[in-house]
């Protein structure tokens, strides 16, 4: 099912905030567990040719790849692009771009308005 739905994408963005790995009670995180849909719909598409765009939310360091699970260690060293509150045009703006350019105006719309949520602002897309 995943990887049916992934044959109509062009590119994925994976949004890391502060709780990206899904800190679990029992003190694993969820990207560790094989089960996880979100570990299985980026695992999937790194295994395509679609582009994955990290996108750290605020201050998130970009993992390393001792820090991710082996099936997602393609994902630090993959070009990041950041959305700080005080810089959120910028980013979206640099992302939205890639994105603009394979046609996806409003995928791109969505992403803002999710994007802007995300970090607790809301303006309007596109940014001036």
């Amino acid at each position: 099912m995943i990887e049916e739905s992934l044959q109509r994408c062009v590119v994925m963005v994976v949004f890391m905030g502060k709780d990206w790995p899904g800190a679990l009670a029992n003190g694993t995180r969820r990207i560790d567990q094989d089960d996880d849909v979100f570990r299985q719909e980026i695992e999937a598409a790194l295994k395509t040719s679609m582009a994955v765009i990290p996108v750290l939310l605020g201050d998130v360091q970009q993992p390393l790849e001792a820090e991710l699970p082996s099936p997602l260690m393609k994902l630090a060293s993959l070009q990041a692009h950041r959305i700080c509150p005080e810089r959120k045009d910028e980013g979206i703006t640099r992302t939205g771009s890639l994105q603009m350019a394979a046609g996806r105006r409003e995928q791109i719309r969505r992403l803002w308005l999710l994007a802007t949520g995300l970090i607790g602002t809301r303006s309007s897309f596109p940014p001036s």
